[in-house]
């Protein structure tokens, strides 16, 4: 049986983690935004990349919301805790839409086009093609998910 589980945590650990510093790039947010879709439903991977996450916060001098006890739910290969996972990929993807994360407003059409571009040769590598997805990888509001 899946209790309920707090996965504010861990999602503030990994949309942090994407959104990266003031001065990363529009580029250097969708690379790792498609690197977490591609392990989010991984148990093994996804611990990993809560670990890396995490240790790239605290080597920023930044905090880290969540710990070890906060993963164990997420990390587990139990029955149905594919739920939990789903619920962390709504929950980052929510807080990173919340921070305009992957705001295109400022920069030119052909920028704008090259970031498409990358968002599908990224989503052709993860094995994840956008045409299953229904809508592509971007919103009408320019978003990378």
């Amino acid at each position: 049986m899946v209790t309920d589980y707090d996965v504010l945590p861990a999602a503030s650990v990994l949309a942090d983690w994407i959104e990266g510093r003031p001065d990363d790039s529009l580029e250097e947010r969708i690379v790792r935004a498609n690197r977490y879709r591609r392990d989010a439903l991984v148990p093994p991977r996804l611990a990993a990349l809560l670990a890396e996450a995490s240790a790239h916060l605290v080597l920023d001098g930044r905090p880290v919301a969540a710990g070890p006890a906060d993963w164990r739910f997420l990390t587990a290969e139990r029955p149905r805790r594919w739920e939990q996972r789903m619920l962390l990929c709504a929950a980052v993807l929510h807080i990173l839409n919340q921070r305009c994360a992957f705001d295109r407003s400022g920069i030119s059409p052909s920028e704008s086009s090259r970031l498409d571009r990358l968002t599908e040769e990224l989503f052709k590598w993860s094995g994840i093609a956008p045409s299953r997805l229904g809508s592509g990888p971007t919103s009408s509001a320019g978003g990378a998910f």
